[in-house]
């Protein structure tokens, strides 16, 4: 008889036994998560004063390095530093050059390929389409030629 209740109270201790274990490593997990998330706090504040540290020094070396310039030196490199009007302006005439450039030699190639006035169309378009099969390449009429 004893046998058959020690059996079922070493079922009832392990059981028992095995949730008390797990249940400590529930809380030992969220004591971990707890620990992780205050260090990274940590962190957030710390790389936070960092920035605004390199900030604050990055502002005053610039301000001490331009006072650290003389105001004649100063004038001088406001002089080589261009204007930003005068260098659009610059731009808009080179592009305006450019453009007329091109205008002419549009208007020579075109005045070279045509010879004559522009009055005379009808004997330029025969001149063309004689040069064109002269070369070997083939015009195509703007009619269809009938065929017997």
């Amino acid at each position: 008889m004893k046998k058959l209740f020690v059996l079922p109270a070493l079922m009832v201790f392990v059981a028992v036994s095995s949730c008390q274990k797990t249940d400590s490593t529930i809380d030992q997990v969220a004591e971990r998560k707890a620990q992780l998330d205050a260090r990274e706090k940590a962190l957030d504040a710390r790389e936070k004063s960092l920035d605004a540290r390199e900030r604050t020094t990055t502002d005053s070396r610039a301000a001490t390095a331009l006072q650290a310039v003389p105001p004649d030196a100063q004038a001088e490199l406001k002089r080589l530093i261009p204007d930003p009007a005068h260098v659009k302006a610059e731009r808009q005439r080179r592009l305006q050059e450019r453009i007329s450039q091109r205008q002419r030699k549009l208007e020579e190639i075109q005045q070279s390929r045509v010879p004559g006035t522009a009055g005379a169309s009808a004997g330029t378009a025969t001149a063309g389409a004689s040069a064109g099969t002269a070369s070997g390449t083939e015009d195509i009429s703007p009619s269809p030629s009938p065929t017997p």
